[in-house]
């Protein structure tokens, strides 16, 4: 089974996961949400910090993203995201991007080497990882770009827990997207 691309030249692309995937795709209502509201991707760097089935990078890809950073520490997800890159690359080598897998935790990201105002930082930690949600949230403090926060209000922070938190984050609150109580905080910080 697998998550099909919502949107762009690699439409309906075909993301494999393993039968017993451990990570927790993106609900599509709310992906879609996402790339309604930044249509054209052209000129952006995204920053996948959890990048799990990559679909997000995916879909960005797809809609014009230049270049996408994947950040995975699991084995076995890491298998299946360089064989989906693989893929990808192969499938649609008449496209300009740039793709990098990361195998570490996106803690040890290199907030200096990123220099353009085109940033887009995706956060999605595993729901029982709250440690995470803090520790990338405080190494992001300062840095400015767009900022997509990924969240369930039963399993993780509630999405104005994290907005009251983090400062730098309510200063650039654009919209938090909900779908039952699966939630995406979107903020832009300059």
């Amino acid at each position: 089974m697998g998550i099909r691309l919502l949107g762009g030249f690699a439409k309906n692309f075909e993301i494999e996961t393993p039968r017993n995937f451990i990570a927790r795709p993106t609900l599509s209502q709310l992906k879609r949400k996402i790339f309604d509201r930044i249509q054209s991707w052209d000129n952006y760097i995204l920053f996948d910090l959890f990048a799990g089935s990559g679909s997000i990078a995916f879909e960005a890809l797809s809609r014009g993203a230049q270049e996408v950073h994947l950040y995975e520490t699991n084995k076995k997800t890491l298998s299946f995201l360089k064989s989906n890159v693989k893929k990808f690359e192969n499938q649609y080598k008449d496209h300009q991007f740039k793709i990098h897998i990361l195998a570490q935790s996106c803690l040890n990201i290199n907030l200096d080497t990123i220099n353009t105002k085109k940033n887009v930082f995706y956060i999605d930690p595993p729901f029982d990882k709250l440690k995470l949600y803090k520790e990338i949230l405080e190494k992001l403090d300062g840095e400015k770009g767009i900022f997509f926060i990924e969240g369930e209000n039963t399993k993780t922070f509630m999405a104005q827990e994290l907005l009251d938190e983090y400062d730098w984050l309510a200063s650039g609150h654009m919209k938090t997207y909900e779908k039952g109580s699966h939630y995406i905080i979107m903020a832009e910080v300059e």
